[in-house]
């Protein structure tokens, strides 16, 4: 009986040693965290090819006023969108812009999720900015519409140095504090648009339990195999 036993757990550990791959994954969530000085405009969410496959428009003003409601017009409120992908590599593309009468400009972020490095923070290394017509950052777009000939190319300009240090912008508790405020040119700018970028890739989720039952029956068979003499020192 406990051959038999042994056995059977063996048995659903390799089917779902089989099947882990297909198991493994469990709808991976990844949030984003922004706010923008003065207006977040919309942020699209790209495959390989460059082609949207979620995100929107938050806001068609131009000068935080009339438009979407707060957060977006207001960098003291910080936004966040949770967007669930699938295991793989993506473009995360914000389209911002400052107010016609008022500067600095400034972007901040931070993507949080099962991605490589388990959070990403505004920065100079891993994100990409132009300097953008407003239009193009507020305009709404649909799923399958192709950005390639839109996606920023160049450094940002670090506006601040972090987050925490406070400064030109007292700290935004809900966004990490070595997150920089960056933007796609001068800072000292007034009425200009930007698209701010960067990349992402999403990892799997284990499933715990079949992962934990693999294990098991990976063990049990072991000791079967010891127990029979199957199991030799590798050569």
């Amino acid at each position: 009986m406990k051959s038999g036993l042994i056995g059977a757990i063996a048995a659903l550990g390799m089917l779902a040693a089989a099947n882990v791959q297909a198991a493994a994954v469990v709808s991976p969530e990844i949030t984003l965290s922004f706010t923008a000085d003065n207006v977040a405009n919309s942020y699209w969410v790209l495959d390989g090819a460059n082609e949207i496959i979620a995100g929107m428009v938050l806001s068609t003003s131009s000068s935080g006023a009339g438009g979407r409601p707060n957060p977006n017009e207001d960098w003291r409120q910080v936004d966040e969108r949770t967007e669930s992908l699938s295991p793989g590599d993506y473009k995360i593309v914000f389209g911002v812009t400052n107010n016609n009468d008022r500067y600095p400009a400034g972007f901040l972020a931070e993507i949080m999720g099962p991605i490589t490095g388990s959070s990403l923070v505004t920065n100079i290394t891993d994100w990409t900015a132009s300097v953008a017509e407003f239009a193009a950052v507020s305009a709404s777009r649909s799923v399958g519409d192709d950005l390639s000939a839109l996606l920023p190319a160049g450094a940002p300009m670090v506006v601040e140095a972090a987050n925490a240090d406070g400064g030109i912008w007292p700290e935004i508790s809900e966004i990490d504090g070595s997150a920089q405020w960056i933007w796609a040119s001068s800072a000292d700018v007034a009425g200009q648009s930007a698209w701010i970028a960067t990349e992402i890739t999403v990892v799997p989720i284990p499933a715990a339990g079949v992962l934990f039952l693999s294990a098991i029956s990976g063990l049990l068979l072991l000791g079967r195999r010891r127990s029979r003499g199957e199991v030799g020192l590798a050569s």
